[in-house]
């Protein structure tokens, strides 16, 4: 998925120029490589994407926060609003915390998923316990076409909601 480059100074600007159109969009880093040492190699290599990959989600989690509220909504984030709309067909990608884990009911005939107790809204069938909505809810968007990405790192603000979506909007 990404392109790292080890090597010496002065090779590594020619090296970019010979690079294709799509190679280059892969590029995420380069470090200095004084010798080919294997796990030298392999530990820089995993540092930068590592970095890279932080920055992505960092980016995304922000854009979901910015996007919360205002005169037009085009995210929320909790679970209550994600599966209110998520019932309304208004989710186009869904953003699950790294340590998103929550309890909630699940309706044994239609699937329906509620963090409330009692009879299935749509069906009218049992409602039963479920230990983590977060395989449910990803069933769900898998079902439904809804894009899912699912975070790898502890963002402060975004855990405090776990979960969260970008509206069709967006």
């Amino acid at each position: 998925d990404y392109l790292v480059i080890g090597s010496h100074g002065e090779i590594k600007a020619k090296f970019r120029e010979f690079l294709d159109k799509k190679s280059a969009e892969k590029l995420i880093g380069f470090f200095s490589l004084p010798h080919r040492d294997h796990n030298f190699i392999k530990e820089k290599s995993m540092a930068i994407i590592k970095s890279h990959e932080k920055a992505v989600e960092e980016k995304i989690v922000n854009d979901l926060l910015d996007n919360i509220g205002g005169k037009k909504w085009e995210a929320v984030a909790g679970t209550d609003s994600v599966l209110e709309n998520l019932y309304l067909h208004n989710i186009n990608m869904f953003i699950i915390g790294a340590h998103y884990k929550q309890p909630g009911f699940i309706c044994g005939q239609c699937h329906y998923i509620s963090i409330d107790s009692g009879t299935c809204p749509l069906c009218g069938g049992k409602i039963s316990k479920a230990a983590d909505l977060a395989d449910e809810i990803i069933e769900e968007a898998l079902k439904n076409k809804i894009k899912i990405k699912q975070l790898f790192y502890s963002h402060k603000d975004f855990d405090r909601f776990g979960i969260g979506a970008f509206l069709k909007d967006y």
